[in-house]
């Protein structure tokens, strides 16, 4: 971007004619790279949109196959406690380690915290 203001600059003092498709060209480049920065700027929590979109597509699938009659709210608080294990664990790992963390109570918190 700086390259083409910089070019701009010197053709306009040197009292050079740009052709208006390069003065097009320049523009449209100079766009494209400020869009592509704040593409970059504003895309920085990239995990944490793919854990919510991980836990969405897994709470679905409980819904539709497996879990008809539970609460959401507990099978939400369930999904969000899968999505930010690493992969390879599972729940029922977690579960023989620390049971008290699958009280309901504490479920329950799980579920109202954001992700």
């Amino acid at each position: 971007m700086f390259v083409a203001i910089y070019f701009s600059i010197l053709f306009s003092f040197n009292g050079t004619a740009v052709p208006l498709d390069t003065l097009l060209l320049g523009l449209t480049l100079a766009i494209v790279i400020m869009s592509l920065a704040v593409t970059l700027v504003f895309s920085g929590d990239q995990p944490g949109r793919f854990r919510i979109i991980e836990g969405r597509r897994h709470l679905s699938e409980l819904r539709k196959t497996k879990a008809k009659e539970e609460s959401p709210l507990l099978l939400g608080a369930l999904v969000r406690m899968r999505v930010s294990l690493p992969k390879g664990a599972t729940l029922k790992e977690v579960y023989s380690r620390d049971k008290s963390a699958f009280a309901t109570e504490r479920l329950v918190v799980r579920a109202l915290t954001p992700l």
